[in-house]
């Protein structure tokens, strides 16, 4: 059993005492994510997002945040002033998040994961009946979040496409509740247990279908501005991730790597068919995909085909024998092509990881489903487990669990875990996995071209004037996807700008590793590269460079930055 590192001794450091209060008061408020960290004494919880209560929690981190800086920096350790950096990040963007974003009244689709109860019935940490006792009290919850939710999307700030997107999938947070939390639950029938959890689930679907009327009636009226604006933008990457690169700047690395990613491809496409163009050779590999019905096993097979690659190539070390579970998207989700799951980094009981993959929905059209499934084509379906189980996400969650750092296992960067997952996609190809497929690599080249699409359409749509239906147009023209999935694409940047940090960490581990290779020389090891770099949690990779390169960590985000 992992013992967090506060508490295997007495708090002597003036940093840990204070860094230990701050989390404790975020677990407090986020009760739902703190036991989906595998802290159950947060079991039943969530958040109180009313009005008072964020102007309570706002006033809060404004003082926490003034805590650590108490602390002369110098005289930490260097594990305390890693942590400091990653605290400050993190309450920083928190305040961010509800007084410039107002995502609480702005992106409805960023407080979805609030009224998540999945972790009740996909973590088998304790028995049933008592997980189902948390799972109806986090239920029984659900109406106050959603009135409250309710109460601030009536201030009209919510742009028409993200009431759009988020009405879907709060829809299926309803279905998730009607339909698979009763089949979670069912060999408790009979019991008091049960129909506690049928009684939660009812109100609580009745619920969510309520507040998504309410945000049809919104969308109704409200108009399409959903870009976040450029300032806005850059304070977002500045405080999150560390990237203060001007966005014009970003905007041409992108499309500079946008145009690498495409001459290899039609290199590769010469070797595949040198009469036609890039087009059709891309078109005739997303012909080969499995079946709706095969998806999820075909999937499963080969993840096993990926792990005995990367342990016969000595890439990355692979901490233990667990692997993760190819599942089906719980429907609130099937928005994404493919997600991983894993148990939280405090949890010592489950051992459950998820690996979902979003077969086509059963209502959709014959067409729609073959668009849908084009893009689990044999190639990019292996980039896909690459990114998300191995060497990807998987991975990196086994090694994040050997972090001590209560500080670190609480707080992820988005970049890093993305730009991670990203960069061993080109890493296998590297490598040569798939070197006897040619659709193996434009299978690779897809996903990078879509990621660069991601980095160039975020910051158009959302610091520029890209409309949804140019993005999915560009989606198309430059990552060859079909129109349901490049819509798909383009809505979801309404919603998530920072999705341009697929690219954005990719380069920077990219260009992370070209240094630590200049340094070592013939010394280097790409295998001790990967191990070290996933040592440190998920921190931002700003941060993760000064560590790996033996320089010091300044202090982050002083006004004159940000």
């Amino acid at each position: 059993m992992h013992i967090p590192r506060w508490i295997k001794h007495e708090l002597t450091s003036p940093f840990e005492s204070i860094s230990e209060r701050i989390l404790r008061s975020h677990r407090d408020f986020y009760a739902a994510h703190a036991a989906a960290l595998g802290l159950h004494q947060y079991d039943g919880g969530l958040s109180d997002l009313s009005a008072l209560s964020i102007r309570s929690r706002v006033a809060d981190v404004e003082g926490q945040r003034a805590s650590p800086e108490a602390v002369p920096f110098g005289s930490l350790s260097d594990d305390d002033r890693f942590d400091h950096a990653v605290l400050a990040a993190n309450l920083k963007r928190e305040l961010l998040d509800y007084t410039e974003l107002r995502v609480h009244a702005t992106n409805p689709e960023a407080m979805l994961w609030h009224i998540d109860p999945s972790p009740y019935i996909l973590r088998n940490y304790a028995p049933l009946e008592t997980r189902a006792d948390a799972l109806a009290n986090a239920l029984s919850q659900v109406p106050r979040v959603t009135r409250d939710l309710a109460t601030h999307l009536a201030t009209g700030e919510a742009a028409r496409p993200v009431l759009d997107a988020a009405m879907d999938s709060y829809q299926g947070m309803a279905e998730f509740y009607e339909r698979d939390i009763a089949e979670a639950v069912a060999e408790l029938e009979g019991t008091p247990a049960y129909d506690r959890v049928m009684d939660q689930c009812q109100l609580a679907a009745k619920a969510v279908d309520e507040f998504v009327e309410s945000m049809r009636s919104l969308a109704a009226s409200a108009d399409g501005d959903f870009a976040i604006g450029a300032d806005l933008f850059a304070k977002l990457l500045a405080i999150s991730e560390m990237v203060d690169t001007p966005l014009d700047t970003l905007l041409r690395v992108g499309r500079q790597d946008l145009a690498r990613n495409e001459r290899r491809l039609e290199a590769v496409a010469k070797s595949v068919d040198r009469e036609a163009n890039v087009g059709a050779v891309v078109a005739s590999a997303a012909c080969l995909h499995p079946t709706a019905d095969n998806l999820l096993p075909e999937t499963a097979d080969l993840l096993e085909e990926i792990r005995t690659f990367i342990s016969e190539h000595y890439l990355i070390g692979l901490p233990t024998e667990f692997r993760c579970d190819v599942v089906k998207t719980p429907s609130f989700m099937d928005w994404s092509f493919t997600a991983m799951d894993t148990r939280g980094p405090f949890e010592t009981d489950a051992t459950e990881s998820y690996y979902y993959v979003t077969p086509p929905r059963d209502e959709w059209t014959a067409q729609q489903k073959e668009e849908w499934l084009t893009s689990y084509s044999y190639g990019i379906l292996r980039s896909m487990s690459v990114h998300e189980a191995y060497p990807g996400h998987f991975v990196q969650y086994l090694h994040s669990r050997a972090v001590e750092s209560s500080v670190r296992k609480t707080f992820w960067s988005y970049a890093f875990a993305e730009g991670w997952a990203h960069y061993v996609e080109e890493v296998m190809i590297e490598e040569g996995f798939g070197d006897q497929d040619p659709f193996a690599e434009i299978g690779q080249l897809q996903e990078a071209l879509m990621r660069n699409c991601r980095l160039i359409c975020a910051i158009e749509m959302h610091a520029s004037s890209m409309s949804v239906d140019q993005a999915a147009r560009f989606f198309m023209d430059h990552a060859f996807l079909e129109e349901t999935p490049a819509q798909a694409e383009a809505t979801r940047g309404t919603f998530d700008p920072s999705y341009l940090k697929y690219t954005l960490g990719k380069l920077m581990f990219l260009e992370l590793r070209g240094e630590n290779r200049r340094l070592k020389g013939d010394d280097f090891s790409l295998r001790e590269f990967h191990d070290r770099a996933l040592s440190f949690g998920e921190p931002p990779i700003p941060l993760l460079r000064a560590q790996m390169l033996n320089r010091d960590i300044e202090i982050p985000f002083s006004d004159a930055r940000c």
